[in-house]
Order: C-alpha cells, then sequence, then structure tokens
C-alpha cells in the first residue's frame, strides 16, 4: 500500500490558499473563467470588463494592482516541471470600469502531468510620485482556480459573479 502523489487526485488542490491571512475571494471578486487544455499544452485566465471599486477590495493605502497567473505542468513520477508566468499591466484601483483582460500560458510539451493553474493580486501604492509595493501585504492573495485533467480532456471552470465568493463551478466537456 505504497502511496504517491502520481496516483492521487491533483485536482483536490483547487481553490489551495497561498496566503493563510487572505483568501483571492476576499481582495478580487471580480468574475473570471479559466481554460487548460493539455492536448493543446495553453492555459488561460479570462475577465470579462470590470470596475475595479465594485470588486476588488484593496489594503488602506493602496493605488493600483497587478494580477498575476502562473501556470504549472508537473511530471510527478519523473520529478519534472515546467512553469511560466504572466502579469496584468499595473492598474489604477480609481479608474473607470477596466476592458476585458486575458491572461495566457503556452505549457510546452516537454513535461506531462496535471496542469496547476493559480490567480494572483498584489497591491502598490503611489507616494509621491513613486509606485511601491503596498506596506500591507496582508491582502496580496494566490490560490489554486483550476487544476487541467492529465487526461486530456480540456476543462474550464468558471467562477460565478454572485453567490459565495470562491464558490467554483467544473464544466468538463464529454
Amino acid at each position: 500500500g505504497e502511496r504517491t502523489v502520481a496516483d492521487g487526485d491533483a485536482t483536490v488542490l483547487r481553490d489551495f490558499q497561498f496566503n493563510a491571512h487572505c483568501r483571492l475571494g476576499k481582495s478580487l471578486d471580480a468574475p473570471f473563467t479559466t481554460s487548460v487544455d493539455s492536448s493543446a499544452h495553453t492555459a488561460a485566465i479570462a475577465f470579462p470588463g470590470f470596475d475595479p471599486s465594485r470588486t476588488i477590495k484593496a489594503p488602506e493605502g493602496a493605488t493600483h494592482f497587478v494580477l498575476r497567473s502562473t501556470a504549472a505542468v508537473i511530471d510527478f513520477r519523473e520529478e519534472k516541471f515546467h512553469t511560466t508566468t504572466c502579469r496584468s499591466a499595473m492598474l489604477p484601483l480609481a479608474s473607470p470600469p477596466l476592458p476585458a483582460l486575458r491572461l495566457e500560458h503556452a505549457l510546452g510539451e516537454a513535461v506531462s502531468g496535471p496542469v496547476f493553474l493559480a490567480l494572483g493580486i498584489k497591491f502598490w501604492q503611489e507616494i509621491n510620485g513613486v509606485v511601491k509595493p503596498a506596506l500591507d501585504r496582508t491582502c496580496n492573495a494566490m490560490a489554486i482556480v483550476d487544476v487541467g485533467d492529465p487526461g486530456n480532456r480540456p476543462a474550464r471552470v468558471e467562477r460565478q459573479a454572485e453567490g459565495e465568493v470562491g464558490e467554483l463551478s467544473v464544466f468538463l466537456p464529454l
């Protein structure tokens, strides 16, 4: 009865929060969809246009934010991995509604295994024309928002705008 990560269910890591002090849904309540397509070796997070003043809860003093996405393909048997990271531009918190935004990853074919897609938000503050990380970093949050099916079936996860914060619905095509 030897248990291994490679034989386990990687999807249990969906909604894993990297900051114990702040869940992603506490700082970022904008709706988004994710797509992980293992056969096409791609992953993405897409936001429709959103209003930061209504969907982002920033720490006191913050003036800007950056959305960051990381995709990791991990082969637990061979102990190999491949990661990519992308981020939005630095966006002002006090802005009119933002247009649609897409964070895309090309995963490469060198590693096979489950695809973990994480989303995070980091806050910045501008003081006297100089932008620095926000002093209160407890609201910087990151979570695994999707885990791609290693069986090469595309998966799409949609976070609903209404309902409980952080609620995820999974759609797997047949």
